[in-house]
């Protein structure tokens, strides 16, 4: 099993990146890797999110059902793709001048040749989300 954990502080307050990573929607339009996104609410704090990623050649589908706590939290929890295991956690802390982001992620694919052939799209992936979103926060808000 695979681990992810990045924080980061940015001078926004904790609803404003809430909003950004919550909107699946327009992932495709700032996060290169993301070619597609779709999102179904099912219940006031459920979402069900499908992104397609790819890079070059290699790409996958995976969807998540997603728990959101608003302005404080988002949970992530496999529910199909090319993973045995896939769980994450966003939360976002309120500081003196804006927030402080967090991502945790643990994740497995369902087996070696899986791995070998999408591990690197992944992990390229997800290691500058926190930035990403950053920057998309900056594009947005100045």
């Amino acid at each position: 099993m695979s681990a992810i954990h990045q924080t980061e502080f940015v001078p926004y307050s904790p609803e404003q990146m809430f909003g950004l990573v919550a909107d699946v929607d327009a992932y495709p339009s700032f996060l290169p890797w993301c070619v597609g996104a779709s999102q179904v609410a099912y219940g006031e704090d459920r979402v069900r999110a499908t992104l397609k990623v790819a890079k070059g050649k290699i790409g996958y589908t995976f969807t998540t059902d997603n728990v959101l706590a608003l302005g404080k939290r988002i949970e992530m929890r496999l529910a199909n793709g090319p993973f045995k295991r896939l769980h994450g956690t966003w939360r976002f802390d309120p500081m003196p001048t804006g927030c402080r982001v967090t991502l945790d992620m643990e994740f497995e694919f369902t087996n070696r040749l899986v791995a070998a052939a999408l591990s690197p799209l992944f992990k390229a992936m997800t290691s500058q989300l926190v930035a990403s979103f950053r920057h998309r926060a900056q594009a947005i808000y100045g």
